[in-house]
């Protein structure tokens, strides 16, 4: 193995290379009928030079020729790691770490191509059959935080919102308030969907995604609570004021986490759950509900 700028390059003997990448290339055929092209040398491992590529390719021809661009590239990086899993190739570096290095970049690619994918109008099952068979679901913290939201939305394209929750679930909390956002996206849509119960069996589980616990609240309501009448939404104000008058924070907090997940979300009723959680001393929710008002204020969604 080679390394240098931003990649690497995995290499092995020529013989044993030759053979088993032969090999890979009538699997490819035999599978999907992908022309595999002529068994390489070398690969090199660098997704940068493929992705400026992929974007000219896009501007120049659409996005459709671009995500096949990338699929293209991608079957190089399939049909290497055969070889490079048993030892045939890649054998002078050190570890596991190489295979790793050409999954992380492939599974990079075929995240971009799934992006350009939607873009073209791809029906959603492909693209997640994409994601899945590139070892999207197997990758580290890193990478799961990029293919797992894009695996939940070929999800919800598919009218399947119980499937995008449950993806979600496992992110990595890299970005709270988008995963928040989507999150509650998802559950809302599992219980008008009618699924009640499953969104009552997955609260009862740890939630990877929700390190502060305020999306497993929000959505619990889903479960415990039936939805609010407009009239009770109007005597909720009394039932507000009553509380504050008391010093009820707990009450009151009951009353804005409802109001949040059964109403639009809007600026003003994010930024009242913020409040309210500081009163509760619940800063780290706090904090996230006034970032979910943030993002609804820059869309122009005050509410």
């Amino acid at each position: 193995m080679e390394t240098g700028g931003n990649g690497f390059t995995v290499s092995g003997d020529p013989r044993e290379v030759g053979e088993a990448l032969a090999l890979e290339a009538g699997l490819a055929r035999a599978l999907d009928g992908a022309g595999a092209g002529p068994a390489e040398a070398s690969l090199r491992v660098d997704a940068g030079p493929i992705l400026a590529e992929a974007e000219r390719v896009a501007r120049q021809q659409g996005p459709g020729a671009a995500r096949e661009y990338l699929m293209r590239e991608s079957r190089r990086y399939v049909r290497w790691l055969r070889p490079i899993d048993f030892g045939l190739a890649g054998n002078d570096s050190a570890g596991p770490d190489l295979a790793a290095g050409v999954r992380g970049t492939l599974v990079r690619l075929v995240a971009y191509a799934v992006v350009y994918g939607e873009q073209a109008g791809v029906p959603a099952d492909r693209l997640a059959a994409d994601l899945i068979g590139s070892g999207a679901v197997e990758l580290g913290e890193s990478g799961l935080a990029v293919t797992l939201p894009l695996l939940s939305n070929c999800y919800l394209r598919l009218d399947r919102p119980e499937l995008a929750l449950t993806t979600l679930l496992r992110c990595p909390p890299t970005d709270a308030v988008s995963l928040l956002g989507s999150v509650l996206l998802a559950a809302r849509l599992t219980w008008a969907a009618g699924g009640r119960e499953r969104l009552a069996r997955l609260v009862a589980v740890d939630w990877r995604c929700d390190p502060t616990g305020l999306a497993k609240e929000l959505v619990s309501r889903l479960v415990t609570e039936r939805e609010p009448t407009p009239q009770e939404l109007t005597a909720r104000q009394g039932l507000r004021h009553s509380a504050f008058e008391r010093g009820d924070w707990a009450g009151l907090r009951r009353l804005a986490l409802s109001d949040v997940i059964w109403l639009e979300d809007t600026a003003t009723l994010w930024r009242a759950l913020s409040a309210i959680l500081r009163m509760n001393r619940a800063v780290d929710q706090s904090e996230l509900a006034d970032a979910m008002a943030d993002r609804l204020e820059r869309r122009g969604d005050r509410g």
